[in-house]
């Protein structure tokens, strides 16, 4: 208890039995419906990165998120099963924790439990929160973090006190070792700390304890920046690589039209099966009414920025980076939920039931959803398929524990190419294969590698005797894996029941 009174959160103990029965509860819905096999793309690269002891990754350190994979790595050394559920049911614990977080976050805001109780339900079944949870994510752990900054930051609008605002930069600097989202709302602390300061219900001194509080809670991060820095003998290409990675072209994009948006749109729109968004409506006219002006202000800006970043940055999972702006609303509509309560009495037995409803039908919208799509003739269709994966099913449905494509795919394909082929894979399918074939101990003369260099000198007969002799396969029918100079000579061929393409030297091309 000594913890949370230094920092200014009181908890009874009956706080604290309601605040891990929300957790429980959450985390056993997680834990059943986790994957229970190793997964594809991003996944997979944590899975591998994790078992792997791959703390930086080969992405730029803005998609190292080291403190995750260091984390991880420790959950993975819990006796408690299968790696791969372990690391799936790992996201489950930073999303069953921001979800108790979230109940208490309504509590603080209005004094009253129950509604904070309810909306984090709600969100407990909503599409992105339990379609990250189910999965090797980082997303529920800055999710987790996130949360426990708005509680802090709260307190110290509320109740400025210099260990409130100390503990809210150190938070954060430990949220920017999980992942880079934990920039968009600093700036807005900075801000409420210096006007604090200003109208001097803070010290000057509390600025610089703060940035010295993130310094050493991002520390484990600044360690790897320095460690680049040094390697590179250039602190800009470290800062450059913590803060873009190689994706310095998405994080500043600045237009919202992308190839990827309709889908987004769609899954995003899962979200709201249930009576939040009418709820979080009527919650702002309330907060509006009721909260502190720089508190409301604070919350609001955060929105904006959570929301303008995800919303503009093209990426094909976009939806993932949604979660924080989710939390918002879900906060906001907690907000709503009390005060129509409390302003209309006659209100109140339907706001029972439409919790109840807001959370019994979501699960039922998402089983049905790819089937009613199908019947209204829309084709969901991606320009890379995945073979055993229905991609509509996988994206809509967030539960994955019956869903193991990923290791189907990687078992045939290793059995395809034995004993000694080479398979050419993109990113999304290569990690279940080194997974599955680790793991396993299986087909280990088969080669796996992301594409075929092109060195000073491309030998034309060496890679000729290759398909011929040894054979190599791809994942896809993509001439870009290949090295340009014998791009001419490759055409593929595929089995009706194969999953991997076979290149085929063309002597017609010579």
């Amino acid at each position: 208890m000594r913890i949370f009174e230094r920092f200014n959160i009181i908890l009874r103990s009956r706080d604290i039995y309601i605040w891990f029965g929300v957790f429980g509860v959450s985390l056993t819905l997680y834990g059943l419906t986790a994957q229970q096999c190793f997964s594809w793309q991003d996944s997979g690269m944590f899975q591998w990165r994790i078992l792997t002891n791959d703390i930086v990754g080969s992405l730029g350190l803005a998609l190292a998120h080291p403190m995750y994979i260091i984390a991880a790595g420790w959950f993975s050394n819990l006796p408690l099963g299968e790696a791969a559920v372990k690391l799936n049911i790992f996201s489950a614990v930073g999303m069953a924790i921001a979800l108790a977080n979230t109940a208490f976050l309504v509590r603080l805001l209005i004094g009253k439990l129950w509604p904070g109780l309810s909306v984090s339900f709600i969100f407990a079944v909503m599409h992105t929160p339990w379609w990250l949870a189910t999965v090797s994510e980082v997303y529920t752990w800055n999710l987790a973090f996130f949360s426990i900054e708005l509680l802090l930051l709260v307190k110290c609008i509320r109740q400025p006190k210099p260990s409130t605002a100390i503990g809210l930069f150190f938070v954060t600097g430990i949220n920017w070792s999980i992942h880079n989202l934990a920039l968009i709302s600093l700036p807005v602390y900075f801000v409420v700390i210096i006007f604090l300061v200003f109208t001097r219900k803070l010290n000057i001194a509390v600025l610089f304890g703060g940035i010295a509080a993130f310094i050493v809670g991002s520390g484990v991060y600044i360690y790897y920046i320095v460690m680049l820095a040094l390697q590179e003998q250039s602190l800009f290409d470290a800062m450059h690589s913590a803060l873009f990675g190689g994706y310095a072209e998405q994080v500043l994009n600045i237009e919202a039209g992308w190839s990827f948006k309709l889908v987004n749109v769609g899954l995003i729109s899962l979200n709201f099966l249930n009576l939040i968004i009418p709820l979080a409506l009527v919650g702002i006219y309330y907060m509006a009414r009721n909260m502190q002006r720089l508190l409301f202000c604070s919350l609001g800006l955060i929105f904006i920025l959570e929301g303008l970043f995800a919303f503009r940055y093209p990426v094909p999972d976009q939806f993932t980076f949604m979660l924080p702006s989710l939390l918002l609303v879900v906060v906001t509509a907690g907000f709503g939920m009390y005060f129509l309560a409390e302003d209309f009495s006659w209100i109140r037995r339907f706001l029972v039931i439409g919790v109840i409803l807001s959370i019994v039908i979501p699960p039922f919208g998402y089983a049905i959803a790819p089937d009613i799509i199908k019947g209204l003739g829309f084709v969901f269709k991606r320009d890379r398929e995945r073979p055993f994966r229905d991609e509509l099913r996988y994206w809509a449905v967030p539960w994955k524990n019956n869903e193991c494509s990923a290791e189907a795919f990687a078992a045939v394909a290793l059995s395809e190419v034995a004993p000694n082929g080479i398979i050419i894979s993109d990113s999304t399918s290569y990690y279940p294969l080194v997974l599955v074939q680790k793991r396993d101990q299986r087909e280990t003369g088969v080669t796996i590698q992301p594409v075929l260099r092109n060195g000073n000198d491309c030998s034309v007969s060496e890679y000729r005797n290759k398909i011929l002799l040894t054979g190599i396969y791809v994942v896809l029918p993509d001439l870009t894996f290949f090295p340009e100079c014998i791009r001419t000579h490759i055409k593929f061929s595929r089995d009706e029941r194969a999953v991997l393409y076979r290149a085929v030297w063309s002597e017609e091309a010579l």
